[in-house]
């Protein structure tokens, strides 16, 4: 039988030195810090919104101050239509508690929207699907077929300040897109939006109450179609 080879005598080590060589080894990769696990996803950032239309039916549920749910889109390119904003001051709004509700209705759309024009516009072309308008709104709820409590208005304050809405029924009451489609720039209209157009069955916490219609005194000052 050959005869093992020897180990060179630098490569020797006692039985007891192999086992702290092994044993310091062990510690070394122990010490090592090993990402921790907490369970907990990474916090997302929330998309806020500085919008304040009266809003769909599915973000009707709170007693907030009616807002947009979704962040508005802006149309750009060569196509983008943006009309110019009127710079005078809105009026005050021409409706009033107690008035009836036949001052709103002498016109009706397909939808069941209604409408009285109490200003013309100044050009023919109109919003189309998922364009940005500015407006003017005041905004009541009908209460025994007259005009009731007024739940919202952009003129409200020293300085009044114009909504921008994009028409878009994730976003914006369907009667309303309904009326302001058919508005052309400057134009403005008292309106009476149904309950099935406007928040339904949910109404919207305590502003708007269940299968109530609402009212709106409306300005179209400006907009851009996509």
């Amino acid at each position: 039988m050959r005869r093992s080879k020897e180990l060179p005598s630098w490569c020797r080590a006692s039985g007891l030195a192999t086992l702290a060589l092994a044993l310091a080894v062990a510690l070394g990769s122990c010490s090592k810090e090993e990402p921790t696990d907490t369970g907990k996803p990474l916090p997302t950032p929330t998309p806020t919104n500085s919008n304040t239309p009266p809003t769909s039916d599915a973000a009707s549920s709170s007693g907030a101050q009616p807002t947009a749910s979704g962040a508005t889109r802006t149309p750009s390119g060569a196509a983008a239509q943006d009309t110019k904003a009127s710079v005078r001051s809105p009026a005050e709004p021409m409706l009033s508690p107690g008035d009836p509700v036949s001052r709103a209705t002498s016109t009706r759309l397909p939808s069941g929207v209604s409408y009285a024009v109490v200003q013309e516009g100044v050009e023919e072309a109109k919003p189309r699907a998922g364009a940005e308008a500015r407006v003017h709104i005041t905004c009541w709820v009908e209460e025994k077929g007259a005009v009731g409590r007024q739940f919202w208005s952009s003129r409200q304050g020293a300085v009044p300040q114009l909504e921008s809405y994009v028409l878009d029924p994730m976003q914006l009451v369907p009667g309303l897109i309904d009326l302001l489609s058919d508005m052309t720039r400057g134009e403005r209209r008292l309106a009476r939006i149904p309950a099935s157009q406007a928040y339904g069955e949910l109404g919207y916490g305590d502003l708007v109450p269940p299968n109530a219609s609402i009212l709106v005194d409306v300005e179209l000052v400006s907009f851009r179609n996509p």
